[in-house]
């Protein structure tokens, strides 16, 4: 009875012993899942900051060249301005130049319009 009970005892412990290995192969494998899926979640986070960072960039630099473009509108239509109607003397004339958002206006005393200007056109022109 003795050996019965030993031989059931070290079965149960080698049992035991095995089950143990089982579960510590099953610990690491899962260990080495979990390393792998972050590995890939860190890189997928690098990669989309990278584009990001990109998009941003290329963001900035379209906005820097449109302030750019529109100041060279601005100048354009500064100068297109001063060679259409500068020429008329103002001084001379006793008028003044009255700007708008959309439109330039040269005018004299009591509202006698000499010479206007809208969205980078002439569109009316009288001399005296």
């Amino acid at each position: 009875m003795d050996q019965q009970i030993h031989a059931l005892g070290q079965r149960m412990d080698q049992q035991i012993h095995a089950l143990g290995r089982r579960m510590d192969q099953q610990i690491y494998a899962l260990g080495r899942r979990m390393d792998q899926r972050f590995e890939q979640m860190n890189q997928q986070i690098q990669a989309l900051g990278q584009r990001i960072n990109q998009q941003i960039h290329a963001l900035g630099q379209r906005m820097v060249q449109q302030i750019h473009a529109l100041g060279r509108r601005m100048d354009q239509r500064f100068d297109t301005l001063e060679r259409r109607l500068f020429n008329i003397d103002i001084a001379t004339m006793n008028a003044r130049l009255l700007v708008t958002d959309d439109s330039v206006i040269l005018e004299q005393p009591g509202g006698r319009v000499l010479g206007y200007e809208r969205g980078g056109r002439v569109v009316g022109k009288r001399r005296s």
